[in-house]
């Protein structure tokens, strides 16, 4: 289901100071499923590219 899952967020993660840092967890636990790079790929790129194409 790699072609059916994106990871989004709509939460400024520029920076990671101060009392509004980025969350991370979510993408630590990606990132743990050692999932294929071409997997990770386009969950974390390629298909909300092809949603904004």
């Amino acid at each position: 289901f790699q072609d059916r899952v994106l990871f989004g967020t709509d939460f400024p993660c520029l920076s990671d100071s101060g009392q509004y840092g980025p969350d991370r967890s979510h993408l630590s636990f990606l990132l743990s499923l050692e999932l294929p790079s071409s997997a990770l790929r386009r969950i974390l790129r390629e298909n909300a590219e092809r949603l904004i194409a």
